[in-house]
């Protein structure tokens, strides 16, 4: 044809040419199928030729393994699973673990295994001396000690245990293998354990502070003095019971299947399905449903009905049976299976989430509050003892400082454990940050 010219060079290589306005231009790609293609379509994503030589040479994308995708750059690496094998996220650049760092792996096995030998030691040595407790004042201390050595040695025991996981079970692999982890029960027992031991530790901590005030009020010396009573000691009991079963139902609570509805955060489906890749939340279950039965109501489904109408675009042409998809929990939100503290507008436990959080600050402000009254009051009751030049009035003005800098230290230990992670939270449901990526930092 007079408007086009065909020309072969030293190497072979087919130069294909059309005459457009009194000029010839080379606006074809020959893939190496023999097929034409417009140049624009090359290094546009898209497998265009049907043997990928319009894209396997371009720069500006990442080819997943299976040679099916090809994600601008941008996508790899963005903490969103595009590739089924998820290849663009777990590769030597951005790969993750459990415990990612080695830092944070090391704080894990110390502080765990501190807190599981200590507290351990703190409870045998607290049982002891609980049979031994003849004065009210005591008796409440000692009971309000167990229970905050409980607490947190069941936080200890969940460091140690999500160390040990990260370390001998999966190391590298976790990141290929992260929904059978975060679907698994023993995901949800360790959040469970961490749950129940944080907010153990929280109560009866709170519960000491006001009783050693109430002690200070109505003088220490008649507490001291006061025989310990079988109410009273019943009263410890259940106060004691009380606490277990608050902060056991706190844990518990975004399990029930009941309220599956307001914590389970999607579902990760079986590695057969191409469908989705990752976890499914349930507005992308939703669209799937739609595009698959047609016009639905406009409704929000519930996990339940999701389940049941999933089960027929899928049991027939993979063959599968039931449990091809796993519920990842609300522990499932992070590796380290924490408490879903970081909650954005639309997720339906934040008024779970936002409640407990109200709570932990009534805590942190009680406790705060009872120390600086417990300062006050002995700096006060030593203040006349102080006055003297003599031995006596040295050695109280030691002891004064003393028990400031451990109540300064107390108060500011609690200030700078709680305000930023509280502060954290509120930014993250702001969306002013996207804080997801620091739960490793709060366990």
């Amino acid at each position: 044809h007079h408007q086009r010219v065909f020309t072969l060079v030293g190497n072979s290589a087919l130069t294909f040419l059309v005459r457009k306005e009194r000029a010839y231009r080379n606006d074809f790609f020959l893939c190496e199928n023999n097929l034409c293609i417009d140049y624009i379509r090359v290094c546009d994503l898209v497998d265009d030729c049907g043997d990928a030589t319009d894209e396997n040479s371009c720069e500006n994308h990442f080819l997943c393994p299976d040679g099916t995708q090809f994600l601008p750059l941008n996508q790899k690496c963005d903490g969103t699973i595009d590739c089924k094998d998820f290849s663009d996220e777990c590769n030597g650049e951005c790969s993750k673990r459990i415990v990612s760092g080695g830092h944070y792996r090391f704080f894990a096995w110390f502080i765990g295994s501190f807190a599981v030998v200590f507290n351990l030691e703190s409870m045998i040595c607290s049982l002891k001396k609980l049979k031994d407790c003849e004065k009210s004042l005591q008796l409440s201390n000692r009971t309000m000690i167990l229970l905050i050595s409980l607490g947190d040695f069941c936080v200890g025991v969940y460091l140690v245990a999500i160390a040990a996981i990260d370390t001998f079970v999966f190391r590298e692999t976790y990141c290929t293998h992260q929904f059978s982890w975060l679907t698994s029960l023993k995901c949800a027992i360790l959040g469970c354990l961490n749950t129940f031991g944080s907010q153990l530790s929280v109560f009866s901590m709170t519960s000491l502070s006001i009783h050693r005030v109430y002690g200070i009020r109505i003088s220490n010396k008649y507490l001291n003095q006061k025989e310990a009573s079988v109410g009273l000691k019943v009263f410890l009991s259940t106060k004691s019971v009380f606490f277990i079963l608050i902060a056991l139902t706190i844990s518990l609570i975004p399990l029930l299947a009941d309220l599956e509805d307001y914590f389970v955060n999607g579902l990760a489906y079986h590695d057969s399905i191409g469908l989705f890749i990752g976890m499914a939340d349930k507005r992308m279950n939703t669209n799937a449903l739609s595009a698959f039965y047609g016009r639905m109501k406009d409704e929000v489904l519930s996990w339940k009905l999701i389940n049941e109408m999933m089960y027929p675009l899928f049991s027939h042409d993979y063959n599968l049976k039931t449990g091809f998809q796993r519920k990842v929990h609300f522990y499932g939100n992070d590796g380290v299976c924490l408490f879903k503290y970081f909650v954005e507008k639309d997720d339906p436990q934040r008024i779970y989430v936002l409640a407990l959080l109200a709570i932990n600050i009534c805590c942190f402000i009680a406790i705060s509050v009872c120390y600086t009254i417990i300062g006050v009051a002995a700096f006060k009751s030593s203040k006349l003892l102080a006055k003297s030049d003599g031995p006596m009035g040295q050695k109280v003005r030691q002891r004064n400082k003393k028990m400031q800098r451990r109540i300064i230290a107390l108060i500011m230990t609690d200030f700078v454990c709680w305000v930023p992670f509280i502060t954290i939270c509120f930014l993250h449901h702001a969306d002013v940050i996207d804080a997801r990526s620091l739960y490793i930092t709060f366990p």
